[in-house]
């Protein structure tokens, strides 16, 4: 890791620890916990207060937080990994990934003077369990496994009591045997270390590299060798989804959209959210086309209007795990944001129209499409990707940071969104055409991250849509 892009910061308070904690756990709540058991000196401690405390101050931030870690302070690796994880959320992409590749080389050396250094084993624990889109991560890891990229250790889900989603959990299972190990053993023992880790995959040639690079990876040899899916929904779970469907006034015969717009108003990642509204005119055009849409999420979204053909799961009785699997498993395509469950439908060889996408993270679906977020000064003049790519804090995820840099995110409209679905309808009836000396367009917006991917490492495969790459050339 290099020092180059952040300049040493040097403000100094006298706010006691209490105050400290207080300041960190108002930024973020899973700093706090960290810093419980660890004995900061106090003048590094409050000069990282002060700078969380004045949200105006967020670049020095970064740049404090990074200079303390890896020149002046022996911080535990975990208290790294925390830092990396907000380091990475306002941009630092490459920092955060190098930390976490740090403490996976550390952690493997660990693992090695263990009682299970002759065991080949790799456990997936709650960092997977916990959250439905890390649980749809498992798809890449098995397609490492079996395309001889990955590591070959034995991968068992220790069960949960809990899961995001149980039901694609169980399914999971059957690739990777449930174990179960009590939590207070697996955080304290040689367990601690066998843990499968989540932003970071170690290669069969002995490299650590980043989860989207690998995945890519791991896409690429799948292709070549194989055309089924990971998952698949089994006779008995057809019915059981028709029938509940049914029962929700979708006939067992229709066919049917799923959709997941974030809209979780009470994060700082407000930049993954979007406004369901814009996708309305999508929906009326699935439906006219004879389709049903399937609207999946939690009751703390708003409520969809009564719309024809519209079911909003969301806020329905009859929403189980179970079902939200289907819809991901089932969908003619599924239309996604920067959330969790557009992780799911690629597991079943599902179709996605990934909306809102950041610019610079193209997943590694091969049958998806992305109409990414464009970006504006504040005299309204949109951005070109090179100036974007001068400063990482465009690849943040809060807002508030932008607003800083005077950088206003430009959202999908509802144009951006139903040419998409026009799109992808083409391409699955194999209707798809590009006129004639444009072939080229799609090519040169999925290429945009290739000069950064040793920085960023968000290179993939989903194209961005043909109309939207088309209208918007001049920024490339």
């Amino acid at each position: 890791m290099t020092t180059s892009s952040f300049n040493k910061t040097t403000a100094v308070s006298t706010i006691n620890i209490e105050k400290i904690a207080q300041a960190l756990n108002t930024i973020d709540c899973r700093i706090l916990p960290a810093f419980q058991n660890v004995h900061l000196n106090i003048y590094d401690a409050s000069k990282i207060a002060k700078i969380l405390i004045d949200d105006k101050k967020i670049l020095e931030c970064a740049s404090l937080i990074y200079w303390s870690f890896h020149k002046n302070h022996d911080l535990p690796l975990d208290i790294a990994l925390i830092f990396s994880s907000y380091l990475g959320e306002i941009g630092f992409m490459d920092i955060a990934l190098d930390i976490r590749k740090e403490a996976q080389i550390d952690n493997d050396k660990r693992l090695s003077s263990s009682s299970l250094s002759n065991t080949p084993l790799r456990i997936v624990s709650s960092d997977y369990t916990d959250v439905i889109g890390h649980i749809g991560i498992l798809e890449a890891i098995y397609k490492l496994q079996h395309s001889g990229i990955g590591t070959r250790f034995k991968i068992c889900i220790n069960k949960p009591q809990q899961a995001a989603n149980k039901a694609l959990l169980d399914k999971f299972s059957l690739l990777f045997p449930y174990i179960e190990i009590p939590p207070s053993e697996l955080n304290n023992s040689a367990f601690a270390h066998a843990k499968l880790p989540l932003s970071v995959i170690p290669l069969s040639d002995g490299r650590i590299v980043g989860l989207f690079e690998a995945a890519l990876l791991a896409e690429q040899k799948w292709q070549q060798k194989f055309s089924s899916p990971v998952l698949n929904l089994s006779e008995e779970e057809q019915q059981q989804g028709k029938s509940e469907l049914s029962r929700l006034g979708i006939p067992k015969d229709a066919w049917f959209v799923g959709m997941h717009v974030r809209e979780d108003l009470h994060s700082s990642r407000n930049l993954c959210n979007a406004d369901i509204t814009t996708y309305y005119k999508a929906i009326s055009n699935i439906v006219k086309r004879g389709g049903y849409v399937v609207r999946i999420g939690n009751k703390n979204m708003p409520p969809l209007p009564t719309m024809k053909n519209v079911v909003d799961l969301a806020h329905n009785a009859a929403r189980t795990p179970f079902l939200d699997m289907y819809i991901c498993g089932a969908s003619k395509f599924f239309i996604g944001t920067s959330s969790g469950p557009l992780a799911v439908p690629p597991c079943f060889n599902v179709p996605t129209i990934y909306t809102n996408a950041f610019l610079f993270r193209t997943h590694w679906y091969s049958q998806g499409l992305r109409v990414p977020i464009l970006y504006k000064n504040k005299s309204g003049q949109l951005l070109t990707v090179d100036s974007l790519l001068e400063t990482p804090f465009t690849n943040t995820l809060n807002p508030a940071l932008l607003d800083q840099l005077g950088i206003i995110p430009v959202f999908n409209t509802s144009s951006d969104i139903c040419d998409a679905v026009d799109e992808m309808f083409d391409r699955i009836d194999g209707n798809f055409t590009v006129p004639l000396g444009y072939n080229s367009i799609q090519d040169k917006w999925l290429h945009v991250n290739d000069r950064f991917l040793h920085k960023y490492s968000f290179k993939g495969t989903e194209k961005t849509v043909f109309k939207f790459a088309q209208m918007h050339m001049s920024l490339l």
